[in-house]
């Protein structure tokens, strides 16, 4: 019964994180490419409101919340250009787009995260640090799960 147990377990945070990156890549990055703070004031507070609309519906705790919740916005953050040039008939160049992304371009701003009640001049290094703690976020939430899930049985 234990071992059939934790076998659910696994598999429903498996099937989460695979919601988490399929969600993030065809809503969140349609959302994100079509909704943009050209068009919507305040764009980047009601993007995080969208982060957070399917993480509320599949979690079961904070922590898997947190997980679902980073998986989506660091896939919408990597996926963003490559979506656009599928999808959506973008011309992003990958490579320079990427190095922007990864925090290899500089302190020189070049776009606005519009919060509704406050903006930050974002450049590369600022949103290189922001993916790189996301990702350590990433990785220590999930091991906390897996290690809570393989506790309780």
């Amino acid at each position: 019964m234990m071992k059939k147990y934790k076998k659910l377990l696994r598999r429903n945070l498996r099937n989460g994180v695979i919601g988490s990156l399929v969600y993030g890549f065809f809503i969140v990055n349609f959302l994100d490419n079509v909704f943009n703070p050209r068009i919507v004031h305040g764009w980047h507070f009601f993007l995080i409101l969208i982060y957070l609309a399917f993480p509320l519906l599949i979690s079961r705790t904070l922590w898997e919340l947190a997980e679902y919740f980073t998986i989506i916005s660091l896939t919408n953050d990597l996926t963003y250009a490559p979506f656009r040039n599928l999808f959506l008939n973008g011309s992003y160049d990958l490579a320079k787009w990427y190095m922007f992304q990864l925090g290899f371009k500089g302190l020189e701003p070049t776009w606005t995260a519009d919060f509704f009640f406050f903006k930050i001049r974002v450049c590369s290094l600022l949103m290189g640090l922001s993916i790189y703690v996301r990702f350590t976020i990433l990785f220590l939430v999930f091991n906390r799960v897996s290690q809570k899930s393989s506790q309780k049985h």
